[in-house]
């Protein structure tokens, strides 16, 4: 558990004066707590998270589907469990190799269980509910940096530099488009670098919003 900073990348168009009212509704869906309408999910002892990365990979992600649902004008707005079926569907078809528990807390051994929560969101505490506004993409430079280890270790990471702005690392990003990217998603810290970098040239126009959260 610890402290982290994530990025939100939205539209260059929104207004100073609405910017921390719109960096919430962002965000807020993103933390451990926020709820959703239920939806029934595999548990933990039947494959919970292998399950919800399948769903995400074979239709869209999650959150993609929560971000352009609330897009819809709400006198045409669908029900959501009607909206977000084909997810659910791919999700409740994972078969993962696993029997579960018949002594699960969660879910009493029927392998499922009905939540309004995403169970594998991105934070569990948000300082402040608001973000520091870092500018344009196209302002953000990046710097790889060393760290010495123990027993002569190293390792390499690189930083995110803003104007006005110490050097930082991020761990989290959302784009505008309400994808979530991981750190822990990507192998090497190479990889999470070709990943920031493949987003910056995606999204070269938009506004970088800073939030520390804790995880």
């Amino acid at each position: 558990m610890a402290h982290i900073f994530a990025l939100l990348l939205m539209s260059s168009k929104v207004e100073k004066d609405v910017l921390d009212e719109y960096v919430r509704e962002l965000f807020l869906p993103f933390a451990d707590e926020y709820n959703f309408p239920p939806l029934t999910y595999p548990c933990d002892c039947n494959g919970l998270e292998e399950s919800i990365k399948f769903a995400n990979k074979s239709t869209r992600h999650f959150h993609q589907y929560w971000r352009s649902y609330n897009l819809i004008s709400p006198t045409n707005r669908p029900v959501w469990n009607n909206y977000i079926q084909e997810w659910e569907t791919a999700l409740l078809s994972f078969r993962a190799d696993m029997t579960p528990d018949p002594d699960c807390d969660r879910c009493q051994g029927s392998g499922y269980f009905c939540s309004n929560y995403f169970p594998l969101n991105m934070y569990d505490y948000w300082h402040g509910l608001k973000g520091d506004d870092l500018g344009s993409m196209s302002e953000l430079k990046t710097e790889w940096k060393t760290f010495e280890l123990p027993k002569g270790k190293k390792h390499r990471s690189f930083w995110l530099i803003a104007p006005s702005h110490k050097p930082f690392m991020f761990y989290n990003v959302v784009a505008p488009d309400g994808l979530p990217y991981r750190r822990w998603d990507y192998t090497s810290e190479e990889q999470w670098y070709e990943a920031w970098q493949a987003l910056a040239q995606q999204w070269q126009s938009a506004r970088v919003v800073r939030c520390l959260v804790h995880k």
